[in-house]
Order: structure tokens, then sequence, then C-alpha cells
């Protein structure tokens, strides 16, 4: 899908790609065959032409074509770089989550340090404390504590390992 976009581009290859990748690589790796095993003295011709054929993998039509080990090596070289290409991605990804979850964290937590002070200062100006006001109150500190021990923990978890999970679900708040 379109989520999947990125994957698609610089990962996945066509068959075709890799064959032609292979196909001019292959020139590099001629030196396989035994050019200078050949005793050009003593030339024996069906000698030869064994030799080459045991060593050199041709195809029907004449064509040189790496070895199935050297072309699985090829392949699994292209899958660890593309691997190690993802891991780099999603370390990324998974670092601006981490620090949109702490952002999000430190907005509730100003918010909800705001409606405390503006609470005790209607408290303080009232001199009437009502038992709902002190209910609020005493929420309003408990959800401070939980947040700023919610923050150190997301900030300990980043800084330890990006892989790790976040320690603690985040809760959304209701204000009446």
């Amino acid at each position: 899908g379109d989520e999947d976009g990125y994957l698609s581009e610089g990962i996945v290859r066509t068959d075709e790609e890799e064959e032609e990748e292979q196909d001019a690589s292959s020139n590099d790796n001629f030196s396989v065959c035994p050019s200078n095993s050949v005793n050009h003295n003593s030339y024996n011709g069906k000698e030869t032409k064994n030799r080459w054929k045991n060593n050199c993998p041709f195809s029907a039509d004449e064509n040189y074509r790496p070895l199935a080990k050297t072309r699985q090596q090829n392949i699994s070289m292209q899958r660890q770089e593309n691997l190690r290409w993802v891991s780099e991605l999603s370390y990324v990804e998974e670092k601006e989550q981490w620090q949109e979850q702490i952002n999000q964290l430190k907005k509730q937590l100003d918010f909800s340090v705001s409606i405390c002070q503006t609470l005790k200062k209607a408290l303080w100006m009232s001199r009437l404390p009502s038992r709902l006001t002190l209910r609020l109150l005493k929420k309003m500190n408990m959800m401070n504590r939980s947040y700023n021990v919610t923050l150190k923990r997301q900030q300990k978890a980043k800084m330890s390992h990006w892989n790790e999970k976040p320690l603690v679900k985040m809760t959304k708040i209701t204000v009446l």
C-alpha cells in the first residue's frame, strides 16, 4: 500500500535488475575459469575442454553464468543491505515516535499544573474550601506526580534502547 511504499523504493528489486547486475559483475569474476592452468606446450584439446566444462558455468547458449553459490551470496548480501536500510529507517521513525510521546506528556503535565494552580488560587481567594475543590486538588496533584514519573520513565527508556516498547500507556484527561 501507500504506507509501505517506501519499502518498494530502493529495496525491492526486479529479477531483471538482479540479472543485469549479476551479468555485469560476472565479467569481473571471469578469472574463476582456468586460463592459467592450461599448459600451452602440451596442448590437449579434449582435456582442456573438459576442464573448462567442469570449472566454468556456461549456459546452453555458451554465455558465462555465475555459480549458484556465488549468485546466492550476492542475493544474500543484497538482502542484508536491505535489512540494514530498513533497520536504520525504523530507528528514525521510532525516535520520532518517542519524541512525539514525550512532547505529548509534557503538554499534559503543563496543562495539569496550570489547572492545579488555578484551583489553588480559587481556593485561596474564596477561603471557603468546598469538598469538590479539595478532591479536585488532590486528584490533580496525584496526576502531576504520575505524569512526572511517566515522563521520566519514557525518557529513561528512550535513552536505554530505541527498540523497547513504551513502559506505560498514554491516558487521556477529560476535565469537566
